[in-house]
């Protein structure tokens, strides 16, 4: 076997809005190479011939045995994973319940050739006439069922770890994917999976590294980003009536750093969002009147 070459370079690159960026990027011993966000690590999820593995070891040990749990009781309800097979489009927009959720009812139809794929509560609260194609879940604790659609579903994409009540009260088709392995945690459930994506606990990475498995070409971001309009105890001011806690921030950055891997993975990907401004420097910002004409 051939030495592996470890260590860390600088990576100049020209963001979608022609700003200039120097990125850490690190090579690993396991032959997967990250960039650097803050004190963590975001993978590149393109990269052929290595074993997926999150560095960043996010699960404390108290939380293994639940999520081992979750992991059991979804093999035993679901059999079905993640596949190409499932829906065949070049566009998908991605919707939350964050900044500017509200607007997403002047969703008032679709082009063809696109999908919509809802996070968190965004489905539970949906008012626009376009239904959904997918729903996403990855949340591990009973704040899953607060998410819970009141009527129709969408097809739903889960992680293997979800709150497995949430899974089997659902009434759609379940796909299930597993989150990349970390160093310290990897179930025997998943140990044959063929199907990872890079979610760091997040609905939006996951939904990122969803469309990445689907090969979409272009990818829409609407409301992605939690923050308030109000000033809260702890929040810090981003913009004119804008505020988010240090975590939330935290948050938009890992959502950026596979939004770099997605674009870097294919060079002719395009990547828009609307929302909060100044969120995301690998997709370009765009006006949510703009942004409905280039989808509706």
């Amino acid at each position: 076997m051939s030495k592996v070459k470890t260590g860390h370079k600088i990576l100049n690159v020209t963001t979608p809005n022609d700003d200039q960026l120097r990125l850490n990027v690190k090579k690993h011993l396991n032959r997967n190479e990250y960039i650097q966000v803050e004190n963590y690590w975001v993978r590149n999820f393109n990269a052929p011939d290595v074993v997926p593995t999150d560095i960043n070891n996010f699960y404390a040990e108290e939380e293994i045995k639940p999520i081992l749990i979750n992991e059991i009781q979804n093999t035993k309800y679901i059999n079905q994973m993640v596949s190409n097979d499932i829906i065949d489009i070049e566009n998908l927009i991605v919707v939350s319940d964050g900044y500017g959720f509200h607007e997403h009812k002047n969703i008032k139809s679709l082009k063809n050739n696109f999908a919509i794929l809802v996070l968190n509560h965004a489905m539970r609260f949906w008012e626009s006439s376009v239904f959904p194609n997918f729903m996403l879940m990855n949340n591990t604790s009973d704040f899953a069922l607060s998410c819970m659609p009141l009527n129709n579903m969408p097809q739903l994409i889960a992680s293997r770890r979800t709150y497995p009540a949430f899974i089997k009260k659902y009434e759609n088709n379940v796909y299930l994917y597993d989150p990349t392995p970390e160093e310290t945690y990897q179930s025997m459930s998943s140990k044959d999976s063929s199907v990872f994506f890079d979610e760091y606990r997040n609905p939006v990475c996951a939904a990122i590294a969803f469309a990445n498995f689907m090969n979409i070409r272009n990818l829409y971001l609407f409301s992605c980003s939690t923050a308030y309009s109000e000033n809260r105890p702890g929040t810090l001011k981003i913009a004119d009536n804008a505020y988010q806690y240090p975590q939330q921030q935290l948050a938009d950055k890992f959502i950026d750093g596979n939004l770099f891997w997605y674009k870097f993975g294919n060079k002719y990907r395009q990547i828009f969002y609307t929302g909060l401004q100044n969120t995301y420097k690998f997709a370009k910002y765009v006006k949510q009147d703009d942004f409905l004409g280039i989808i509706s």
